[in-house]
């Protein structure tokens, strides 16, 4: 399995910006057959993921001990006090989820569809080209 990978050259005042020919794009193999290439970090959006959810992770955890250990009462924070706002977050978050979920999966089809009667147009073109050119009163060339 391919995946693309988008090669960034430096632009002007150093900015970013994307190779202009596919010539220098970088490509990263999978090797599908190993099961343990799918947890490479080489390409992996995990790093970056990390990056953004291991803090809070930490601090609930942080705060989870100091609570068990009796060091601090969380009750006396009256964090949340009334659960519709939470519900009402959580709603819209599933929601949000399913609607771009369906949209994605939605366009998938449409691509699908779409190469195959592309593929279908090209076979038909091809064969066209070929019979007439099978049943042509040309003579053919020397």
């Amino acid at each position: 399995v391919i995946f693309p990978l988008r090669h960034f050259q430096g632009g002007p005042n150093g900015l970013l910006s994307s190779c202009i020919d596919c010539l220098g794009c970088v490509m990263i193999y999978y090797d599908s057959s190993r099961t343990l290439a799918y947890f490479s970090l080489q390409g992996s959006l995990l790093p970056k993921a990390l990056k953004r959810s291991l803090p809070p992770a930490i601090f609930a955890l942080v705060l989870k001990v100091l609570q068990q250990l009796d060091l601090i009462e969380l009750d006396d924070w009256k964090i949340m006090i009334e659960s519709s706002i939470y519900g009402g977050f959580t709603f819209v978050l599933g929601f949000t989820l399913v609607f771009r979920t369906s949209q994605a999966y939605e366009r998938y089809w449409t691509a699908a569809v779409s190469m195959h009667t592309m593929k279908a147009e090209w076979f038909d073109a091809c064969a066209s080209l070929i019979s007439f050119s099978k049943c042509s009163l040309r003579p053919e060339p020397e």
